[in-house]
């Protein structure tokens, strides 16, 4: 079994070293972003007798982690290969897909994914094992990296927190003399990764615009956010531009009618810049709802920018859990196209798999500001925080400590 590291300024150039290296049959262990670089590790099943009686279980996330980590100490032996781009020639049918299916990794690729059927896992030496941090620790972070990978995580986030992980509980448990549990664990690094803007920071004068997907729960989480004005005192102004689907008007109707609010509603751009316009004086909490848009529907897409545009608003990104990740991530991308910075994650008590949204929140640079965990409005919105997605996640993954 040969393991070898490959470097290049992108990842197709390291796919290209790799294949030509090791071949077709080259398996791919980990791909990383580092430095202004690319790096694969790959692994391939020469046949040959090493010394060692078995090769790595790139099935098990404790053995690929360790399967890198040996990777790392050959290469300072073995210089990593870099590309010499005046010398290489380039061509279209070389280089492997990079979109974000590909980067994210796609289910039906099997050369994305780890084998299955290679052989137990071959023990690696103490002296190729990163030295100074406890044991627990590699351990914490290879189960939460498994834990974020069965919530259906792209393997490159979860990595990223898993290392995040490594670098931070050794720090952790100097401080706190106790070994920190799984729920620390992933708090650490989520909190790493992600960014969260708590509800005070988003409560401004600004009119704040919900947009999202069909059926991601938009006009129930304005709802919510209006009934939480009306219980500190302020009556939000509401107004919605979803005139054209049956229905929307009326169940918006039903929810401002109990809180004592009048609904307006605005058919196209300047039509809503008019309404906010000719607001009173004085400080004014303006919720929108608008209609569901179609992330591959650029025409939408523009028209519900120029909604942004003519109120002057903040768009907050309405998102279901239980949606594909690479979905998610080309809704958000799209979406932070026309400035939406936040997410509220909804639906979280009808699905069992979040990865979707830790996606969502890294490809399209989100903070996490909201979640939903109930059809009803008064249970309102939670405020999003590294450890209650920690605990989301483990509790989900059948963990609690």
């Amino acid at each position: 079994m040969r393991i070898k590291s490959f470097t290049a300024p992108s990842m197709a150039e390291a796919m290209v070293l790799v294949k030509e290296a090791l071949g077709e049959d080259a398996i791919i262990v980990s791909t990383r972003e580092q430095e202004g670089a690319f790096r694969v590790t790959a692994a391939l099943d020469d046949g040959g007798d090493d010394g060692y009686e078995v090769g790595p279980d790139l099935s098990d996330p404790g053995a690929l982690r360790d399967a890198e980590e040996l990777a790392d100490y050959e290469d300072e032996e073995d210089d990593e290969e870099t590309v010499d781009l005046d010398n290489m020639l380039l061509t279209p049918d070389s280089l492997p897909d990079t979109d974000d299916e590909a980067a994210y990794g796609d289910d039906d690729d099997e050369e994305a994914e780890p084998r299955r059927d290679v052989a137990e896992s071959r023990p690696v030496p103490d002296w190729a094992k990163p030295q100074g941090e406890p044991e627990f620790v590699h351990q914490l972070a290879d189960s939460s990296y498994s834990l974020l990978i069965d919530h259906g995580t792209p393997r490159r986030l979860a990595h990223a927190i898993g290392d995040h992980i490594d670098e931070e509980l050794g720090l952790v448990r100097d401080r706190q003399e106790m070994e920190p549990g799984i729920l620390e664990a992933l708090a650490h690094g989520i909190r790493r990764q992600f960014s969260f803007q708590t509800p005070a920071e988003l409560w401004t004068e600004r009119p704040l615009l919900m947009v999202g997907p069909h059926g991601s729960g938009k006009t129930l989480a304005l709802a919510k956010m209006a009934a939480r004005a009306v219980l500190r005192g302020v009556k939000p102004v509401v107004i919605t531009t979803d005139v054209v689907r049956a229905g929307a008007i009326e169940q918006l109707a039903a929810f401002t009618r109990i809180m004592d609010i009048e609904l307006k509603t605005a058919d196209e751009p300047h039509s809503l810049h008019q309404l906010i316009d000719e607001l009173p004086e004085g400080r004014h909490q303006v919720l929108i709802d608008t209609a569901a848009v179609n992330p591959f529907d650029q025409e939408a897409v523009d028209l519900l920018g120029e909604m942004v545009s003519q109120a002057k608003a903040e768009p907050l990104i309405v998102l279901a859990a239980g949606t594909d990740a690479v979905e998610a991530g080309t809704i958000a991308t799209s979406l932070r196209a026309i400035g939406a910075r936040h997410l509220i994650a909804t639906r979280l008590d009808a699905a069992t798999r979040f990865g979707s949204l830790l996606a969502a929140a890294d490809l399209g640079r989100l903070h996490f500001s909201y979640l939903g965990r109930s059809t009803s409005v008064t249970a309102g919105l939670q405020e999003a925080q590294p450890e209650t997605l920690a605990e989301l996640l483990a509790a989900k993954g059948g963990l609690s400590r």
